[in-house]
């Protein structure tokens, strides 16, 4: 869900699962993971976002997809 979409979908989101929040960088992810652990969801950020994901050698779909 893009960050700008997140307040009008939240309801959507089931409290019982965590959630992982993730960008290109983890800033913004981090801003949303906040707000919804402050809320009472398990909230988690992806640190470093896709690019340390990538930077780390772990794969991203589509196959050969890349951080925009």
């Amino acid at each position: 869900i893009e960050l700008q979409r997140l307040p009008a979908e939240a309801a959507a989101l089931d409290r019982e699962r965590p959630l992982l929040f993730y960008c290109r960088t983890g800033s913004r992810s981090a801003l949303a993971a906040d707000a919804f652990a402050a809320s009472g969801y398990d909230a988690r950020n992806l640190d470093g976002g896709l690019e340390a994901w990538v930077s780390a050698g772990l794969p991203i779909e589509p196959s050969g997809g890349r951080v925009a």
